[in-house]
């Protein structure tokens, strides 16, 4: 009887099952990668979509705000240019606005604001009184300071 050494001892496989085998790792393979490329690109494109969003959404409240800004500086100069002008009742003109309560102009002297002219909208003012149940000199003197 013939000793038969296990080492020498050679698997014999066909080769259309190397080949079988090699095509199948080949598939994973590139499967695998695929996938991981897919869910790197999913996520770049997920976390770019959400910073474009929000700068959108910033941009949009800037340049509001910005509007707002020079809505008002333009309202500002045009109520100084009605104060200076001795010939319009502002009086009339604050009390037929809604959103005024009171226009006035102050001076600085030695850091200390000064009260020059002011006018009040008795309309808006009163409205203010009756829906907060608050006295009209208080809420001038809080408005005003």
């Amino acid at each position: 009887m013939k000793k038969e050494n296990i080492s020498t001892y050679q698997l014999k496989t066909p080769i259309k099952i190397k080949i079988l085998i090699g095509v199948c790792i080949l598939i994973l393979t590139s499967t695998i990668l695929n996938l991981g490329y897919s869910y790197k690109l999913f996520t770049d494109d997920k976390t770019s979509y959400i910073f474009e969003t929000g700068l959108r959404k910033v941009e949009s409240i800037g340049n509001q705000l910005n509007s707002k800004i020079n809505e008002l500086s333009q309202r500002s100069d045009f109520h100084a240019t009605l104060i200076e002008n001795p010939t319009i009742n502002l009086s009339n003109m604050i009390n037929s606005q809604s959103e005024i309560l009171i226009e006035g102009t102050i001076e600085l002297t030695n850091n200390e604001p000064i009260i020059n002219s002011k006018f009040l909208n008795t309309k808006a003012i009163n409205k203010l009184n009756n829906l907060y149940n608050i006295s009209s000199d208080s809420l001038v003197s809080h408005v005003i300071n």
